[in-house]
């Protein structure tokens, strides 16, 4: 076990007395596992590969060049900023568990009670009489989803108290350029801030949540926001590019948001389709014009071309003024969205 973690080169201060506190941690036995010891210390020389290296900036070399993050793509670069990003919540999370179990067991020596019986009784969980109606699968899955969340605000809650400071740097976003132009819109003509999402059909089963959100936030800032919908599928088959085509076509007769509306972005069929053009009245001839047409097939190379760029290799993906958004909450957003709003 030493030579496997002093194998580990840790180069400034603060890890190498991080890398201290995890070895009394784990005599003390407050880490129960060497699995998450390894894991913090991959994540540790993850989350700052830059300062590790021999010259200062230096990412990599390759038939004897020298290559730094200047020189990388705009799609690596951000996905190197993505990687950043989850190394950075992941600390977070394993910083609030070891919290957590710390709490955890004050209480078990101070109540005498199990660890089984404290942690149902603090996350004790009821289903309601229509999630009950689920199928067991999803029972089970609503069930853990609220038993996490009560975790985790116990979680936040001992953090509060304890006035919880990490020594961690949040990583810096990219600002990118993002050509849109022509892609459905909704919002202020004078925005404050502006949305661009990357959303597709069939295989993407958060784009209902994401999409729901972005109405929610247009319907409580109508003039203060620009939403940007640019359609796009990392997994794209038949079915899925036919229903990419039919956003673009109901856009073009201004029949984009009725269309979300009626398919279900997960679920989109032929007879939905036909069902959507007589239910709003579409023109006929003017939509399969519009699905065979080579303007619909290069606006959709576009959007493919552009995620391709920016490095997007899933969906839903949200930009606000142009930077990368890693929580598509709605109280996350509105909440930025209004420190934007009042300038602060």
């Amino acid at each position: 076990m030493h030579k496997i973690y002093d194998s580990i080169s840790l180069n400034s201060t603060y890890l190498k007395e991080e890398k201290l506190q995890i070895w009394k941690n784990l005599k003390s036995n407050d880490l129960r596992s060497l699995g998450k010891v390894l894991s913090l210390i991959a994540l540790i020389s993850l989350f700052w590969a830059n300062t590790s290296t021999a010259e200062e900036g230096l990412l990599f070399q390759f038939h004897g060049k020298k290559y730094y993050k200047d020189d990388l793509s705009l799609a690596a670069k951000q996905r190197l900023t993505d990687t950043k990003f989850v190394a950075f919540e992941r600390f977070h999370e394993i910083y609030g568990r070891d919290i957590l179990e710390r709490y955890l067991e004050r209480e078990m020596a101070r109540t005498k009670k199990s660890r089984q019986e404290l942690e149902d009784a603090w996350f004790e969980v009821e289903l309601t009489d229509e999630e009950k109606k689920q199928s067991r699968i999803n029972q089970w899955a609503i069930y853990v989803k609220k038993r996490k969340e009560k975790e985790l605000a116990l979680i936040e809650k001992l953090q509060k108290e304890g006035n919880y400071q990490a020594n961690l740097k949040r990583p810096n976003s990219i600002k990118v350029d993002i050509s849109h132009q022509g892609y459905p819109t909704i919002g202020g003509n004078k925005p404050k801030v502006e949305f661009v999402m990357f959303v597709g059909f069939q295989t993407c089963p958060n784009c209902r949540n994401i999409l729901d959100t972005m109405d929610l936030l247009n319907l409580n800032y109508p003039k203060d926001i620009k939403i940007t919908y640019m359609i796009f599928d990392p997994y794209p088959n038949p079915r899925s590019y036919t229903a990419m085509k039919a956003a673009l076509c109901s856009h073009s007769q201004n029949k984009l948001f009725d269309f979300l509306e009626i398919t279900t972005l997960n679920k989109m069929t032929p007879r939905k389709l036909k069902r959507f053009k007589k239910e709003e009245s579409i023109d006929g001839d003017q939509f399969s014009d519009c699905m065979d047409s080579d303007e619909t097939k290069n606006a959709l190379e576009h959007s493919f071309a552009e995620a391709k760029r920016l490095g997007i290799y899933s969906s839903p993906v949200v930009y606000m003024n142009n930077v990368k958004i890693q929580s598509v909450k709605y109280f996350d957003l509105e909440r930025k969205i209004g420190k934007l709003i009042r300038g602060s």
